[in-house]
């Protein structure tokens, strides 16, 4: 948002591509900045689906809510943040016409000198999940440690072995690699990489598919323009073959 104030963006189309360079009807998105830079709408339609996302954020354009629908499902998140604006609270409400699949989850941040010490991933107000967070001599997140606190739902029967996520960074303490120890292998083995442009902006993301046994993995490079602005975001299998694109035109205030 702050990017589209500062180009005074009014709206944004967003188109995809097929492997063979055409248009595809299975993808479009519009985006819209109402509201001075208050509101973005963001309507996306996926195949047959469509949905419709509203974000708005504060005077000093931090994200404060999303609420979007697709089909019968709507879903309100609030966030919260302390008084040196450190996230501390993510809160989203999921709610279906005929009240099915209702669900509250929740995340609260606990932080020890301006740095994020633990998490509570909260369920329907009483499982809960703990993740404590351990830093580096730079002071970024190096690890994380997940345990389960209980509920009485499944307090007796739910056993969760603690498995860290391990966390690297280059030179300027930007984020590149998501990690996890894979006993197979006897490594740690990445599920997520990022690459950087000269502005800290990420140019490059590779992740590792879930179950996969080959190791599979999608690569997604981003295009950005003089401004900041997205331009392109281009996608690639394991074989470096092109998979589709999505490209961002944009229409600014005179």
């Amino acid at each position: 948002m702050k990017a589209y104030i500062a180009a005074h963006v009014q709206s944004v189309t967003a188109a995809g591509y097929d492997p063979r360079g055409a248009k595809t009807a299975d993808f479009n998105e519009w985006q819209d900045v109402q509201a001075n830079g208050s509101t973005l709408k963001i309507t996306t339609r996926n195949g047959q689906s469509i949905s419709r996302t509203y974000y708005r954020f504060d005077n000093k354009t931090r994200l404060i809510s999303a609420r979007d629908s697709a089909t019968d499902i709507e879903t309100i998140t609030i966030y919260t943040y302390d008084a040196n604006d450190n996230l501390v609270n993510i809160k989203a409400t999921t709610k279906d016409a005929f009240h099915d699949f209702d669900q509250t989850k929740e995340r609260q941040w606990q932080y020890k000198n301006g740095k994020p010490e633990k998490l509570l991933l909260i369920v329907n107000g009483n499982d809960s999940m703990e993740y404590t967070l351990t830093l580096d001599e730079h002071k970024n997140v190096a690890d994380e440690m997940i345990t389960h606190r209980g509920g009485t739902r499944n307090k007796l029967d739910y056993a969760y072995d603690p498995n860290k996520i391990y966390y690297f960074y280059d030179d300027q303490n930007r984020l590149t690699d998501i990690t996890r120890y894979n006993i197979k292998a006897d490594k740690l083995l990445p599920d997520f990489m990022f690459e950087y442009d000269d502005s800290n902006r990420v140019i490059q993301k590779i992740t590792v598919m879930a179950n996969s046994r080959t190791s599979d993995y999608l690569v997604w490079r981003y295009g950005f323009n003089e401004q900041g602005l997205k331009t392109k975001d281009v996608l690639y299998d394991r074989a470096k073959e092109l998979k589709g694109k999505i490209e961002y035109s944009y229409t600014v205030r005179q």
